[in-house]
């Protein structure tokens, strides 16, 4: 057994899902209006508990269709790409997913129908894995390949990042090897048997790949700075303090000309949000966020560094135009943007472009 491919891991509760004949049409109709139910498939609906519009709610919608998908088709089925990744836990983005399911054969009906997707491929025996559900999803590499090429580069990061923390443990370790072999089985994968659209930027995303990152937002984050051609951060920098080890999410140490040693620190998670039911425990929540980042500065100051730190924002790009300003105030480094964790639209909308120009 290769070492991403552990045993399955425990898998999430799998909501129940009914079907008409169990239910009179107009309990059903009045349950769809006040989007009490969800419909998941022909002939199959969800009753949810969590309220809709809600990341719970979006997340049972998806798994529900999973569940109606392999009771419709069978116990052969197998569920990959986006569907499976969502069962094995990965960070994916938060919606309502159509089910995808891999066969090797060529069905005779449209590509995607009735919320599913149908990938025709040739499957091997290692790459598919029994849930103890009974359900049928393709093995966590090939997940990984299947879906790392077909989202953008950012949330194709964070799908990486979490199957990799899933593989070596939510860690701030190293683990440099492990981390690099990793990288080299999935990147052969990807050559071998991933597919054409979409294996540009999913080198380079395997190329970044990093089980450090603790969340998807830190993960896009990242992707985001690469993609910008900025230094690459250390991940989770370990800071001693007077309040005991403290870390901060992405990190840089510098060096200015004039011989000044900067420290540029980004806390992706930092915002601390107010929460009107319980005042009391939001400012107490602030109050230790901020003595946290007081004791990391002046950590680092008695170092004889400069610090700055800068938190997250709701706007990516404009984070990285504030982090370019904070690591180059001159605006004089040099930087090259990896183009291969451009969306492929982005991607081809360049490569137009530049063939325009005389």
């Amino acid at each position: 057994m290769s070492i991403s491919n552990p045993p399955p891991p425990l898998l999430p509760l799998l909501p129940a899902v009914t079907h008409s004949r169990y239910h009179a049409r107009e309990e059903l109709r009045r349950a769809l209006d006040v989007d009490v139910a969800a419909r998941v498939g022909p002939d199959a609906y969800l009753l949810p508990a969590t309220p809709a519009g809600t990341w719970q709610r979006r997340r049972e919608v998806s798994l529900a269709r999973c569940v109606a998908a392999c009771d419709r088709l069978g116990p052969d089925v197998v569920l990959s790409h986006v569907s499976a990744a969502i069962l094995y836990g990965l960070w994916v983005p938060n919606a309502e997913w159509p089910v995808h399911t891999t066969q090797q054969f060529r069905a005779g009906s449209p590509r995607q129908v009735d919320e599913h997707v149908r990938h025709c491929r040739p499957l091997t025996a290692d790459e598919v894995v029994e849930t103890p559900a009974g359900l049928r999803i393709t093995s966590l590499e090939r997940t990984i390949v299947d879906t790392i090429t077909m989202l953008s580069p950012d949330w194709a990061l964070a799908v990486a990042d979490s199957a990799m923390r899933l593989v070596l443990g939510p860690t701030r370790s190293d683990k440099n090897g492990e981390r690099d072999l990793l990288r080299r089985e999935w990147s052969d994968v990807l050559e071998e048997r991933g597919p054409r659209r979409g294996r540009r930027h999913a080198r380079a995303v395997l190329a970044i790949a990093d089980h450090r990152s603790e969340s998807p937002l830190e993960s896009r984050m990242r992707c985001a700075v690469a993609r910008a051609g900025l230094p690459t951060p250390a991940l989770q920098v370990e800071v001693v303090t007077h309040l005991g080890d403290r870390y901060v999410d992405l990190g840089w140490w510098l060096t200015s000309p004039d011989g000044t040693r900067r420290f540029v620190g980004f806390e992706v998670d930092g915002d601390v949000k107010y929460d009107e039911a319980d005042s009391e425990s939001a400012r107490n929540a602030v109050a230790a966020e901020k003595r946290r980042e007081d004791a990391i500065r002046e950590s680092i100051r008695s170092e004889g560094c400069e610090v700055t730190m800068l938190r997250s924002s709701d706007d990516i790009e404009h984070d990285v135009d504030r982090l370019a300003r904070a690591l180059d105030p001159s605006g004089r480094m040099t930087r090259i943007p990896n183009l291969d964790l451009l969306s492929t639209r982005a991607y081809s909308i360049l490569k137009q472009q530049a063939r325009s120009r005389p």
